[in-house]
C-alpha cells in the first residue's frame, strides 16, 4: 500500500515539475531577443523585464547613447518619446538631453544594457542631433 502511495506522489511531483518547466519556457519566450523580434514583428516593450533610470544623455553614436555613467545599446525597436508624447527617430534625438531610459540588462559580461524606451524630459541648450564619433576604448 505504501509503495503505491509513494509512486503516486512521485508521479504528481514529476507532473508539477514538467508544468513549471513548461511555464518557464513560455515566460522566456515573452522576453525574446532582438533577433527573434525581427523575425516575429515588433517587441512589446512593456512586457520586457526592464529597469528605469533618469540620466543626461551626453552623446549618441550610430548604435548607442552615452551618459556620464553608462553606455546603452540602441536597436531598431528603441523608442524615443518627447515630453509631449510624440515618437521621434534616433536620428532626430538631440543631445545633450535629460531623459528617463527604460532598459534591459545584457546577458553578456561586457555588453551594454539595451535601451528600449527613452522618454526625453528636457533638451539642453546648444543641443544637436549630430552623431558623435565612437569613443576610443
Amino acid at each position: 500500500m505504501k509503495t503505491k502511495h509513494h509512486r503516486r506522489t512521485r508521479v504528481m511531483l514529476m507532473t508539477l515539475m514538467v508544468l513549471l518547466w513548461a511555464a518557464s519556457i513560455v515566460m522566456a519566450d515573452d522576453r525574446m531577443p532582438e533577433s527573434a523580434a525581427n523575425t516575429r514583428g515588433s517587441l512589446d516593450i512593456d512586457r520586457l523585464a526592464t529597469e528605469k533610470v533618469r540620466l543626461t544623455i551626453q552623446a549618441k553614436e550610430h548604435d548607442k547613447i552615452r551618459t556620464k555613467v553608462w553606455i546603452f545599446t540602441v536597436t531598431d525597436q528603441t523608442e524615443f518619446v518627447t515630453k509631449k508624447g510624440n515618437l521621434i527617430s534616433f536620428k532626430d534625438l538631440k543631445v545633450p538631453c535629460r531623459a528617463v531610459i527604460q532598459y534591459e540588462l545584457s546577458d553578456g559580461i561586457q555588453m551594454n544594457p539595451t535601451a528600449w524606451r527613452v522618454n526625453i524630459q528636457k533638451v539642453g541648450k546648444g543641443a544637436t542631433n549630430m552623431f558623435s564619433e565612437p569613443e576610443g576604448y
